[in-house]
């Protein structure tokens, strides 16, 4: 029995090991690099309705086929051109060396243009009144119509008889998109082209034909440009924040769980695995808030470990045998594994939907993340422990912490914390009313995400002062922008929404009167879409109000659910407070981040809150509540504190030696989640507590009177 398990447990980790060698290269060669990480543009254009009708589908297919074919001309791989919603197309440009000159295609109003073969234009768009794809009637062959209106008629008749049996050459801007060959004079305003191998092929000819006759005005309400220097800086950054990120979680798992943090770092392995493999699969494109997000889901991916080994131990200070104590540990630990999870995977969720671009694969990474750890560690990390305590190698209780955690938990329970718990609410007061204050007096720094204008990141090549810039920015009215310096000689620089323009002369007035330049990050963001990110916010941080309150009402009790939400509320005021109070600047990377805070709090709050259900139901007197609680505190204290420090650790690195458009976003979770861990233990439970006693005392009232009565 015991070889059979030890084989087990070698076979385990060699196919770990062999499937993170097998898979590390494919892996790597099958994920793109996003626009922040390799450098690109990111462009999303709005369709103006006419005064008479919307904008139609076909219109917007329209638009979509003109943009294709002029960004085809860039030579850019795999460009991404898609229709969003009704009147939306976003436009994204991996890689693009010239992200300046893309633009101004993107801008320039399309040109369509009928010519012989010297070169002499015959006819021009606005003469041209359709052209529709169609299958020639009776057979298969798929054809593009044209109809021309009375003055089209007339010159493309005098051009069909001057050319014939030489082709007429069909432009849009300087593309040629067909050169059919003249066969008939054509006088009735109806012509056909053919020789399409499909109807969606002449579909395409038709909507790019009907670009002279079918215009749509269009907006560029939204652009973003990487320059590749900052990208490369960017992933260069990330990869050493995991590196450290990692190590720390390693290192600490391994010396405080011994044997069972082993068994969890082989599993995070594993988990990586999985997690790039399916990345990969799907032909996802991995961003900085992606890394972000699959960082941080390390940091939590442990938990369900710790939550199992801190059931294990309690199994076996018991005096269950190593084999039973961990079977025990795992069945006792599922149910609150899979609460904790699940309520944030409804915050993942609610972030998918509510937002957009980069902050969407931070929910998607995070969110296969947190799945993928809950696969590894109900099935891969069970496995080994089996095979472990059947091997023999380790009978040994030290090798699990058992003990010593045993000698802790009883001295430190003697601590009552519920009895001090208006001290804890004096506490929150301290952290919460200056939160409030700050609120009301100065408000949030909120970023051009919310206010729209426009933000250049330039690098100098030589030593730049902020009154430099600002000078230069005066010729041009923008006197009163927001200067921010970087690194060495890097500027950010925040103004009113600058036209395509406008920026250029900016820019050449810079380089002209202080030093050549490199851009590296060029934003544009109009009120429409500050307008819409503000309402997601709001929507996403009501949503996950409205959930949480339903989930833990369904699954423990209402009273349950009240102290949950006071929690959340507590950890994002301080939150956003602390921004506030420092005016630190406010993106949709921050509303990512509350709401990453509120998933992290209310994971931490259910572990909590599973455990004092638990104790409750086995508590023969039910008159000595308030020590049940401070009990079962204790009990999960490890646990909280634990799952903390494997978090922090990754939000450090993350904060220290990660990229900087994620610094921001490393610092409001890592705040949220100090204070999440502190409201869970002083906040919540007490609240809990106070809403249980408060009922008793209204039940013995009404016992009371119904007695006198």
């Amino acid at each position: 029995m015991k070889t059979r398990n030890l084989l087990q447990m070698i076979a385990l980790l060699l196919l770990v090991a062999v499937s993170a060698a097998l898979s590390y290269n494919p892996i790597l060669q099958g994920t793109k690099l996003g626009l922040d990480l390799q450098g690109g543009l990111h462009v999303v254009l709005q369709a103006v309705e006419g005064p008479e009708e919307g904008v139609t589908q076909r219109e917007m297919e329209q638009v979509k086929a003109i943009m294709e074919q002029r960004i085809n001309g860039l030579g850019v791989e795999e460009p991404l051109i898609q229709i969003q919603g009704q009147d939306r197309l976003i436009i994204e440009l991996a890689g693009i060396d010239d992200p300046d000159r893309a633009i101004e295609l993107i801008g320039r109003t399309a040109m369509l243009t009928f010519r012989t073969e010297a070169g002499e234009v015959v006819v021009e768009g606005q003469d041209l009144r359709q052209a529709r794809e169609q299958i020639v009637p009776g057979g298969t062959e798929a054809i593009v119509t044209l109809s021309f209106n009375p003055e089209g008629t007339r010159k493309f008749a005098e051009a069909t008889r001057a050319n014939l049996n030489r082709t007429i050459g069909i432009y849009l801007d300087d593309d040629l998109l067909q050169n059919p060959v003249v066969r008939s004079v054509i006088v009735n305003g109806e012509a056909q082209i053919t020789g399409y191998e499909s109807l969606e092929e002449a579909r395409r000819i038709a909507l790019l034909l009907n670009s002279g006759a079918l215009p749509v005005k269009l907006d560029m309400i939204e652009k973003r440009t990487v320059g590749p220097s900052l990208g490369a800086d960017s992933l260069s950054k990330s990869q050493s924040a995991a590196l450290i990120g990692l190590g720390l979680v390693i290192a600490f798992m391994i010396l405080y769980y011994r044997v069972p943090g082993f068994i969890a770092t082989v599993s995070l392995a594993l988990y990586a695995v999985i997690v790039m493999g399916i990345l990969a699969l799907l032909n996802a494109t991995l961003t900085l808030p992606g890394i972000f997000g699959l960082l941080l889901s390390v940091g939590m991916a442990v938990d369900a470990n710790i939550i199992i080994y801190e059931r294990i131990k309690e199994e076996i200070r018991q005096g269950k045998s190593l084999r039973a104590s961990i079977e025990g540990g795992f069945n006792r630990a599922f149910r609150a594994i899979l609460d904790a999870n699940v309520t944030t995977l409804i915050i993942i969720i609610i972030l998918y939907f509510l937002t957009s671009g980069l902050i969407r694969g931070f929910a998607i990474t995070l969110g296969l993340g947190i799945l993928a750890s809950m696969f590894t560690a109900i099935t891969f990390t069970r496995w080994m422990l089996r095979s472990t305590a059947g091997s023999g190698l380790f009978k040994d209780l030290r090798y699990y912490g058992a003990q010593e955690g045993h000698q802790n938990l009883e001295r430190f329970s003697q601590i009552n914390l519920m009895v001090k718990r208006k001290t804890w609410y004096g506490f929150s007061a301290l952290l919460i009313v200056p939160a409030i204050l700050s609120l009301l007096l100065q408000g949030l720094n909120f970023g051009i995400d919310f206010t729209g204008g426009s933000m250049m990141q330039v690098k100098f090549e030589r030593a730049t002062t902020v009154e430099e810039v600002r000078t230069v920015l005066g010729q041009h009215d923008l006197a009163t922008a927001t200067i921010q310096e970087s690194n060495d000689n890097d500027f950010i620089i925040r103004t009113k929404v600058l036209e395509h323009e406008e920026r250029i002369e900016v820019l050449n007035s810079l380089r002209s009167q202080i030093a050549p330049l490199e851009v590296q990050r060029d934003e544009l963001v109009g009120p429409v879409i500050g307008k819409e990110l503000a309402i997601n916010a709001l929507l996403a941080l009501a949503a996950a109000a409205v959930f949480m309150i339903g989930y833990i009402t369904i699954r423990f009790e209402f009273k349950f659910a009240v102290a949950a939400i006071s929690a959340l509320l507590h950890d994002v005021l301080i939150v956003v407070g602390i921004f506030s109070l420092f005016q630190i600047e406010v993106t949709t990377a921050f509303v990512a981040a509350i709401l990453t805070v509120i998933g992290y709090s209310i994971n931490d709050t259910i572990i909590i809150f599973d455990r004092i259900r638990e104790n409750y139901g086995k508590m023969k007197k039910k008159g000595d509540i308030e020590e049940m609680v401070n009990r079962s505190l204790w009990e999960t204290m490890t646990r909280s504190v634990n799952t903390a420090l494997t978090v922090i650790f990754v939000l450090v690195a993350l904060l220290f030696w990660g990229g900087e458009t994620t610094k921001d976003l490393a610092l409001a979770i890592l705040i949220g989640v100090t204070v999440g861990v502190y409201s869970s233990i002083f906040h919540a439970s007490p609240i809990w507590l106070d809403l249980k006693i408060w009922e008793k005392a209204q039940r013995r009232k009404r016992n009371t009177n119904t007695e006198a009565a």
